[in-house]
């Protein structure tokens, strides 16, 4: 570690008695050592220029590394000097050099100096402007990290805080049953799933395993009912659950109420939002000519499908976690399939 440089304003005197060239002890005018500073040995020292009285035009800088009363332990020949014989009464003295100069910290040289005394002093730097463990904490490393399949999530080197956005899959929508003679049949659209923010010390972390929601599959002629979204998860920080299916009426003869809609349970572990996913509106069965499934409720990052026409397959939901679109049978028609909710999603924004 570098020793530290001191400085003592009006710190002037004369050689006591004069020296040899390869002199590493000088002694000052009586009683005038107290005007200098006091270095430690191996922790700092000041410089002190000898100056011939005669024509004040010689000099030497030297380190001065202890004081004793008005005797110094000096290193000579400094900053480019070389080490001479001086006399009685030349004058010593704590003056600016440019090695004084140059040992401050410099704007071109961006902080270096601080960086070539070692880790403890950029802590102890961190520390004076005010970090609360001596780290750059709080800056966010890189851009956000997508998330988009459930696997292993390993934490970047040098990062302590998570900031986790999630959301659960959406829900897939049931298919419009077979109808006969003077009968319709509709299904609702899927629920968006829920979604969730939260931030999280992660510094005794290392992974993490993340699970992404899957989209709810639709209904088919075999199996008409639709599946809910799959539940999102960040380990066991922060979870959001998948939307609700959008479930089937019918085959009936119009008009006749639709089956009510859920939305999504609540997520879990957050600590700044958590929403449950919306389910989506009611289909109508009004008529035989009129019967409308209802769109996929729209996520906080994706878009509920879009409603089809009369005996035309649901539609699958847009971006990440909106529920599949429901979809409708006019009279005497086969099985209307469902359609697919969208897959859920995890973005975590990593901090110093």
């Amino acid at each position: 570690m570098a020793l530290k440089l001191l400085a003592n304003n009006n710190a002037k005197s004369v050689l006591a008695a004069g020296i040899s060239a390869s002199a590493t002890v000088i002694t000052v005018g009586t009683g005038t050592g107290a005007l200098f500073p006091s270095p430690v040995s191996g922790e700092s020292y000041f410089k002190l220029t000898i100056t011939d009285a005669a024509t004040k035009t010689i000099s030497e800088i030297m380190h001065v590394t202890s004081v004793s009363g008005d005797v110094m332990t000096v290193i000579r020949g400094q900053e480019g000097t070389t080490p001479r014989v001086w006399s009685t009464n030349d004058i010593a003295a704590n003056m600016m050099t440019a090695g004084s100069l140059l040992s401050c910290l410099q704007v071109s040289n961006n902080f270096s100096e601080i960086a070539d005394e070692g880790s403890e002093a950029v802590k102890q730097a961190l520390l004076n402007l005010g970090s609360s463990d001596g780290t750059i904490n709080g800056r966010l490393i890189g851009f956000p990290r997508v998330v988009t399949s459930s696997g292993s999530f390993t934490k970047t080197p040098g990062v302590t805080k998570w900031k986790i956005r999630i959301l659960g899959g959406g829900g897939g929508s049931s298919a419009a049953p077979a109808t006969g003679s003077g009968q319709v049949s509709i299904s609702n659209g899927g629920g968006a799933g829920a979604y969730a923010e939260g931030m999280y010390d992660v510094s005794a972390l290392t992974s993490v395993m993340i699970t992404i929601g899957q989209g709810g599959k639709g209904g088919t002629a075999s199996s008409i009912y639709g599946e809910d979204g799959g539940t999102s998860s960040v380990g066991a920080l922060i979870s959001a659950p998948g939307g609700k299916a959008g479930l089937p009426a019918g085959p009936a003869n119009p008009p006749f109420q639709p089956v009510a809609n859920t939305n999504s349970n609540s997520p879990t572990g957050w600590n700044i939002v958590g929403i449950s996913g919306p389910g989506s509106e009611c289909a109508s069965a009004i008529s035989t000519e009129y019967a409308i499934a209802s769109r996929g409720a729209n996520s906080q990052l994706g878009v509920g499908g879009s409603i089809p026409a009369i005996n035309n397959p649901a539609n699958n939901g847009g971006g990440y976690g909106g529920g599949a679109s429901g979809c409708s049978n006019g009279p005497s028609r086969p099985v209307n399939p469902g359609a697919d909710g969208q897959n859920g999603i995890v973005i975590i924004e990593e901090y110093a």
